[in-house]
């Protein structure tokens, strides 16, 4: 079964945890209490706290930034740094940026402090890049590095040895943010300087704008395409990934029970009104785009993991 409805980064990643995602897996993993709810293994004979804990996804999963030592100046409103530009990360594959201070492992603790946590999260990763097959990445010289193994394996396997010798009772996943390019889309707005004559509504002004729906890429302005080719056209990918990533976790565990799987969606960095200091390259009409586009994916991984089986949303 899998719980839909989490955002990572809610659980505050140096102080430890304030609730919610640490309790929505406790208890069995039913946070609705009802009976279609309860996963189909229990971790241990005297409590529900999982025996072993492992994390798949991308960046928000891996940690990334925890560890460059960013300090925030509240007269400038920026963040000071990196103290730290060359931080030592953990595990056998550095370029993943895997920290200590990554979610994953918090979660971990709070549900039980003898659990192991594996982490196989990798910065970058997508399904397709990280975590069915390997991640690789161009080198400046056009060479292709290869970051790590696949974090699970593909449908059908083989599976990640690693992640099969873990057998984990609960799964922690993030991923969805790299598949659609967010990146690049935040790139694009910071980019373009183009008016985008003639569209109008949400995306108006935005310079980092959509094609033109009715036609296309025939209407694209230079840039535009980016947020065609990389969000609008990868996002209904996201609709058989998430179904197919429980299908293998599970046969992955096989022949024990299915282990309960957590998705998180993403937090939104961009601020509600208007614009602050660190957001100074987008106009404040880009801003409200992107969010915009933010919460278009967190409802695509919400509803897609809500239709993966015995899903149970959860509201931190």
């Amino acid at each position: 079964m899998c719980v839909a409805g989490l955002s990572a980064l809610k659980v505050p990643l140096h102080a430890g945890l304030t609730g919610s995602l640490a309790d929505s897996v406790s208890a069995c993993g039913s946070p609705s209490a009802e009976p279609s709810a309860q996963p189909s293994a229990t971790p241990s004979a005297n409590s529900c706290a999982p025996t072993s804990v492992a994390q798949l996804g991308d960046s928000i999963a891996s940690g990334e930034g925890t560890l460059y030592g960013y300090t925030y100046n509240s007269e400038t409103q920026r963040w000071d740094g990196p103290a730290t530009p060359n931080p030592a990360w953990i595990g056998q594959y550095p370029l993943c940026h895997d920290s200590p201070d990554a979610y994953g492992v918090k979660v971990a603790e709070a549900l039980n402090a003898t659990a192991p946590l594996s982490q196989f999260a990798c910065t970058g990763a997508s399904y397709l890049n990280g975590i069915t097959e390997p991640e690789t990445e161009l080198a400046p010289d056009g060479t292709s590095i290869q970051d790590r193994p696949a974090e699970l394996g593909p449908p059908g396997g083989p599976f990640n040895p690693v992640f099969t010798a873990a057998a984990p009772d609960v799964v922690l996943v993030t991923f969805g943010a790299d598949d659609v390019q967010f990146t690049k889309v935040v790139q694009s707005c910071v980019l373009s300087e183009n008016e985008n004559p003639g569209l109008s509504g949400p995306v108006a002004g935005t310079s980092c704008l959509p094609c033109l729906q009715a036609t296309g890429r025939r209407a694209c302005v230079p840039g535009g395409d980016v947020f065609q080719r990389d969000f609008t056209d990868e996002l209904p990918k996201l609709n058989t990934y998430y179904g197919q990533l429980v299908d293998a976790i599970d046969a992955a565990a096989a022949p024990a029970a299915p282990p309960l799987i957590v998705f998180t969606d993403y937090m939104n960095p961009f601020p509600a009104q208007g614009q602050c200091p660190d957001t100074s390259p987008l106009t404040t009409d880009q801003i409200k785009f992107l969010s915009m586009e933010l919460g278009v994916l967190n409802g695509d991984v919400k509803a897609d993991v809500t239709r993966c089986g015995k899903a149970v949303p959860v509201t931190c």
